[in-house]
Formats: structure tokens, C-alpha cells, sequence
């Protein structure tokens, strides 16, 4: 039963959600602009707290055990960090107790076909990015979305994967390529995928439909498209 409005506004971005994650669930999250999903993603992780109602995970409160219950997750918002530091810095900044060699690093970043961002750096690793760096090093939006996945995944010792629009800048191969890694990206870790695009519902247990901040169908992908809702008609007009 929670709910939010944000402040200066009268309108509910969510209204009276109810809902239970399992487990290593993958679940993809899609629906209109402005529909609740992003806003759904800020209170999970603590960013927002609810009007009323309550988050728990492992059947903990968000607001009273905020600190532990962040330990478990790994995300990627949709307006991800681009840091004016080193590429190495950039990825292991999400777990910095974590030490791994730079040949580990370059594995990881195979693992997720992600390594070609490293390996068209002449100094690797080490190369410093951002406007600000001796060489003005900036990357494409691509790029620097693919060293946010490699940076989610670095971090470990996580329960939950969150992906907000993670293929948003990429191109229609790389984003084939992450469709097709998704499970070894995400292990056996819970997963929620934010997305407008609607090809990787195929690969997910669930797909939640979010509509003016409430959940409006929640299935698989044969059983929302057997219903012809909401989620027919978006997965029709792509």
C-alpha cells in the first residue's frame, strides 16, 4: 500500500501499490513516460520514502535499515554517474573494498562484452576521462553507459540488480548483445529492468505494466499478450 506524491505537486506519482518480489525473480518494468516507473525504483532504494505504506526487503524496512539494505543492490539509474577520474575509478567506484587486477577487471568487462571500451583506450585502465582531463577524454553516451553496466556488475556481494533504461544510449547491436547476456549479467541475482523497449520482455519470469503510477497488468509476456491490454497495444506499436 504505498503511495507518493512529490513535493509542489498534486498528483499521486504512485497510488496505493501493492506488490511482492521473490527471489531471483527477473522482472522488466515498462509502461508510458511519466507512469510511475522510475519514481517506483527511488523508493525501493531509499532515494524517496513513501506518504504511506512501507518497503521491505527480506522482510526489512527501507527507512530503518537503509544502510544495510543498499548493501544488497546494485544499480543503474537512468541519469548514471559520468566521473572525472580515471576509467578504472570510473568502474570501481561502485565497490571500493573490492580489489581486483586490471586483467580481472578486462575479464569482468569480457564476461559482458563490454571490453572494447577499455581495450580502444590507449592507456587502458588508467586513461583519465571527462572534459577536464589533460586530454579532454569524452566518451560517446555508449560508451559511458557501458562502464555503468560494467560498474554494476563489479560490485558484488549484492542480492538485487536494478537496471533503469540500460540500453537507452547504446546502438541496436550493442543492445542485442546485452539481450543476449542478460542472464550472465545478472546472474542469480533478483533483477528489475526498466525499459521503453519492449525486446527483452521475452527473456524475463514477469513483466510488470505501470499506468498513471498504478501496476495495470502483471504477467508473462504470452499471458499480457494473450489479454491484449495495455502492454499488447505498446508491444504492437513497436
Amino acid at each position: 500500500h504505498v503511495s507518493f506524491t512529490y513535493p509542489d505537486s498534486d498528483r499521486e506519482a504512485l497510488s496505493d501499490l501493492s506488490l511482492t518480489i521473490h527471489a531471483g525473480e527477473k522482472i522488466a518494468i515498462v509502461g508510458d513516460n511519466g507512469s510511475g516507473k522510475s519514481t517506483f525504483i527511488s523508493l525501493l532504494t531509499g532515494i524517496f520514502s513513501p506518504d504511506c505504506g512501507q518497503v521491505t526487503i527480506g522482510g526489512l524496512s527501507m527507512e530503518e535499515h537503509k544502510h544495510a539494505l543498499r548493501k544488497k543492490i546494485s544499480v543503474i539509474f537512468q541519469d548514471f554517474a559520468h566521473y572525472e577520474a580515471s576509467l578504472r575509478e570510473n568502474i570501481t567506484v561502485s565497490d571500493p573494498d573490492r580489489a581486483l587486477s586490471d586483467e580481472e577487471i578486462l575479464s569482468l568487462a569480457r564476461q559482458i562484452h563490454v571490453e572494447d571500451v577499455i581495450l580502444e583506450q590507449p592507456d587502458g585502465l588508467s586513461a583519465m576521462l571527462g572534459h577536464f582531463s589533460e586530454k579532454g577524454n569524452t566518451l560517446s553516451g555508449g560508451q559511458w553507459q557501458k562502464i555503468a553496466l560494467l560498474r554494476a556488475v563489479y560490485r558484488s556481494r549484492t542480492d538485487i540488480m536494478i537496471l533503469d533504461e540500460p540500453t537507452a544510449a547504446l546502438d541496436p547491436l550493442a543492445e542485442a548483445e546485452l539481450y543476449r547476456n542478460f542472464s550472465r549479467l545478472t546472474g542469480e541475482r533478483t533483477a528489475l529492468l526498466i525499459s521503453h523497449r519492449l525486446g527483452i520482455t521475452g527473456l524475463v519470469d514477469r513483466i510488470l505494466v505501470f499506468r498513471n503510477g498504478r501496476i495495470v497488468e502483471d504477467g508473462s509476456h504470452a499471458g499480457l499478450m494473450a489479454k491484449r491490454g495495455h502492454y499488447y497495444a505498446m508491444y504492437q506499436a513497436q
